[in-house]
């Protein structure tokens, strides 16, 4: 009788045993899935960063070369003032 039992318990056993691995895979799978769009939302983050800081770069670029003909402006300025005497 209790060979009968065994033989009619181990399907249930290894049944029970693969819906488990079932369950631990997709586990597995669903935080991957979470640590994948983490992982997305972060490059896309560092994205807009490394753009804003390309702009910025730019904007001083801009700035610098605004300022050394404000300079050379002032210059030129300086040396026609220096002209006229009082």
């Amino acid at each position: 009788m209790f060979t009968w039992f065994r033989r009619w318990n181990r399907p249930r056993c290894n049944l029970h045993s693969i819906s488990a691995a079932v369950t631990r895979i997709s586990d597995v799978s669903r935080q991957i899935a979470s640590a994948t769009e983490e992982q997305s939302a972060v490059a896309n983050e560092m994205n807009a960063n490394i753009m804003d800081i390309r702009n910025t770069s730019e904007g001083m670029g801009q700035l610098t070369q605004s300022s050394r003909q404000l300079c050379q402006m002032s210059e030129h300025l300086q040396n026609n003032m220096a002209r006229f005497k009082l």
